[in-house]
């Protein structure tokens, strides 16, 4: 080997040796990184996409509804979304429910249903004559039910599978859909009567002061929940405890099954009450009265 040689193999591994391999490797790593970071930005996602749902809306469990329309998504009130211009101003919200499509369903008094978020089977208008609406229930498939103060019930998109307007009982005072695709109808003493559903019904709790709301258990019973936060599992369902000892600031307004096996109280006030769940308690300073709670 000539001289010349001998020193252009030397000048070479001056040049590529480890050392000034690993700068280079770092150096490719760096551009790498640099490459996906512009490529997300370039392609319009957000690192933020890649934390998974649960973890992001964690605290939008449930979304409340107030008389007017508003929804309080989780019960933050600065997050409110208004229904305000669908709902006329002579008209009251009683009831609300979720949609098959992630929306919401609301119900008024005088048997007007506006959709929130959906597109599927809003704006009915059902002219309840004298007994006001006072529930609406949405099928584990398709459509709702709508019950009447005296019992009748109203189906849209599903099938009617009965009612207590022939029959002589108290106020009805909420519906609930059962997870084998009937419904119960709950009276204000807290008689409940079933439809097309295997889930047994209750003689009546004679509830002082009365029961204001119904909702189905994953185990096949439901939940009674009275006015002054009492909660009275029947059929099976797993009893977690109630807010009757919780100094109460507003009558409790309407309970809701939480996804984990609980369920949550809510007030007029904008109170949730969370039972046999990790959530803890919240406080929604609404603009109006709270009439229903709506798992989200």
């Amino acid at each position: 080997m000539t001289a010349d040689a001998l020193r252009l193999r030397r000048a070479r591994r001056a040049i590529y040796g480890p050392p000034t391999l690993a700068l280079v490797g770092v150096a490719l790593v760096a551009a790498a990184v640099f490459g996906l970071a512009t490529h997300d930005r370039t392609s319009g996602t957000s690192n933020t996409a890649l934390v998974p749902p649960a973890t992001v809306h964690a605290a939008q469990r449930f979304v409340l509804v107030d008389a007017r329309g508003r929804l309080y998504p989780g019960g933050v009130a600065d997050r409110a979304t208004t229904a305000h211009a669908s709902v006329p101003a002579d008209a009251t919200v009683v009831g609300a429910t979720a949609s098959p499509d992630g929306g919401r369903w609301l119900v008024t008094s005088d048997g007007r249903v506006i959709a929130v978020g959906t597109s599927s089977l809003g704006q009915h208008r059902i002219r309840p004559r004298s007994s006001p609406i006072v529930g609406i229930a949405a099928s584990p498939t398709r459509g709702y039910w709508i019950a009447r103060a005296d019992g009748h019930v109203y189906a849209f998109g599903t099938r009617h599978h009965g009612d207590l307007s022939r029959a002589h009982h108290p106020r009805v005072v909420d519906i609930a859909a059962t997870p084998d695709g009937g419904y119960w109808l709950v009276t204000s003493d807290g008689k409940v009567r079933g439809f097309a559903t295997s889930g047994k019904g209750s003689p009546g709790r004679r509830a002082r002061p009365h029961i204001v709301g119904i909702a189905a258990s994953r185990d096949g019973g439901y939940w009674l929940a009275s006015a002054d936060g009492r909660v009275y599992p029947v059929a099976g369902a797993s009893a977690h405890g109630d807010a009757a000892r919780s100094n109460l600031r507003a009558p409790v307004a309407d309970i809701a099954p939480a996804p984990n096996g609980g369920y949550w109280l809510a007030t007029t006030d904008g109170h949730v009450y969370a039972f046999g769940t990790s959530d803890d308690a919240t406080r929604t300073k609404a603009k109006g009265r709270i009439v229903a709670i709506v798992p989200a």
